[in-house]
């Protein structure tokens, strides 16, 4: 559940075009981040990953339309949470539609100007935290 992840989680930073993996392990659940570039990898292996995915974090972008291919929701699994930076995206509801089709949770975190540039996107780990429970 999202929540169990909360309370488990282990955040990857990489830079762009690169993909790292962090594992932690508490209560006996495994938690694996994974920071991918999906523009870089082939349709089949954007399907692949997907497949084995239960919580999407990520920018608003056409990546997070790939979450389709994520397990049908559960009690257990799975959720998407969006990021936006704040301003000229407030009106739109980014993939909360398909999350719910899918019986996924979602979650939106909205970052303040100052936080994005063309450089990246800078999100406080306590508002991940807090989408995720």
């Amino acid at each position: 559940s999202l929540q169990t992840y909360a309370a488990q989680k282990s955040l990857a930073t990489t830079s762009l075009g690169t993909t790292s993996n962090s594992n932690a392990t508490t209560t006996g659940f495994r938690v694996e981040v994974t920071h991918s570039v999906f523009g870089s990898l082939s349709y089949l292996d954007q399907v692949r990953s997907m497949s084995e995915t239960s919580i999407v974090i990520g920018m608003h972008g056409a990546g997070i339309a790939s979450s389709i291919h994520m397990p049908v929701g559960t009690a257990l699994c799975c959720g998407i949470v969006e990021i936006f930076p704040e301003g000229e995206f407030k009106t739109i509801k980014g993939y909360s539609s398909l999350a719910r089709k899918l019986g996924h949770q979602y979650e939106r975190i909205n970052v303040a100007p100052a936080h994005t540039s063309l450089q990246g996107t800078t999100v406080a780990p306590e508002l991940v935290t807090t989408a995720l429970n």
